[in-house]
């Protein structure tokens, strides 16, 4: 007779398989490039990472920690973010210049202080690109995580988790290497990796996590417009008691 007491529990429902929004530690086997890094390698980690991030957000973000190694994402936004910005800085420069060539030679004679001036900006842009993508991550994942406890989207990752899928969004910032639209295309791209990120990560909705990225977002909006309207104001003000 076989002794009750010896006979092992069922298993729980659903099975042995890993949490619906991705394992909690990450494994070996499952885990995200970049945090398995010290095995496969830097760039052929960073590089899978960046693709998969790209190809494939949701199973991306299941895939990685959701705590555990603060420094692996914010190290990963650094890098990437940086590229992404100063691809766009030098764009955005070689434009100028071009543009400059096309003006008589008079104007490019009173621009050139100008344009040496911006060569001189693009120079520091590179040198200080880290430390404002770094300041950046925190800023905003700061912004993001207060909103989304207001929405009630947060989860035992807490703060880290908001900064892991802020930080891994700026795979999108590498969209800038196409001229004129790269800008928008990373920005649009960014929310939605943001948006998927703090899903997965956090065990939320998605229509919360939307709340989180663009509540923020439309706040901003609202506050330029409102500005832009009191200096209308403030200038149509100012000539209509000149005129009188």
């Amino acid at each position: 007779m076989t002794d009750p007491m010896s006979t092992p529990p069922p298993p729980p429902p659903g099975g042995e398989g890993p949490p619906p929004y991705g394992p909690t530690g990450g494994t070996e086997g499952s885990s995200l490039p970049w945090e398995n890094r010290q095995r496969s390698g830097f760039m052929p980690s960073l590089i899978e990472t960046v693709k998969l991030v790209a190809t494939a957000p949701r199973d991306a973000y299941g895939r990685m920690q959701r705590m555990g190694d603060f420094m692996s994402p914010l190290l990963y936004a650094i890098i990437v973010g940086s590229v992404g910005g100063i691809i766009g800085q030098l764009w955005s420069t070689l434009f100028s210049g071009s543009m400059l060539t096309m003006l008589p030679a008079e104007m490019r004679d009173q621009m050139g202080p100008m344009m040496a001036a911006q060569g001189g900006s693009l120079i520091m842009g590179i040198i200080m690109a880290p430390i404002m993508v770094a300041v950046g991550v925190f800023v905003w994942s700061g912004i993001v995580h207060l909103v989304l406890m207001m929405l009630k989207g947060t989860s035992d990752a807490g703060f880290e988790g908001t900064m892991r899928a802020i930080s891994y969004s700026y795979t999108a910032n590498l969209a800038q290497i196409i001229p004129f639209v790269g800008g928008l295309i990373a920005l649009v791209w960014t929310i939605f990796l943001q948006i998927i990120g703090l899903a997965r990560l956090h065990q939320t909705t998605e229509g919360k996590a939307a709340g989180g990225v663009l509540i923020p977002i439309a706040l901003c909006c609202l506050c330029v417009i409102l500005g832009l309207v009191l200096a209308g104001g403030a200038i149509m003000s100012a000539v209509s008691q000149a005129g009188g």
